[in-house]
């Protein structure tokens, strides 16, 4: 028996020696045929290749595209309400925002970016 951690809780796990398998899993044929059914039902799935020029990709309705952070053009100032999604989406996860109130009524500003 061997201990890993999954989420930070432990779990154990059985090792498999070659001496404890049957003649089924020392012929590998049952890993073999799950790679195969994976591959066929892969196979026959609806393909999603769009030609791009010729045929434009069409967002759902729910799409709300990539964040961009909003300049202002009259006060020239950032217009962030400190919601999140650029937290959400950073593939690093190397965004961190803490918002804040202003003297407004239903304002928020980043305090920590």
């Amino acid at each position: 028996m061997s201990e890993i951690k999954i989420n930070g809780r432990p779990k154990t796990r059985e090792i498999k020696r070659k001496s404890n398998l049957n003649l089924l899993e020392r012929l590998y044929l049952p890993e073999i045929f799950k790679g195969l059914s994976i591959t066929f039902r892969q196979i026959f799935k609806p393909k999603f290749t769009f030609e791009y020029p010729d045929v434009k990709w069409q967002p759902p309705a729910s799409f709300r595209g990539r964040p961009v952070l909003v300049v202002d053009d009259e006060t020239g100032v950032e217009r962030c309400v400190a919601c999140g999604l650029c937290a959400r989406v950073c593939p690093a996860l190397a965004i961190e925002v803490v918002a804040d109130e202003t003297g407004l009524d239903k304002e928020r500003y980043p305090e920590k970016v």
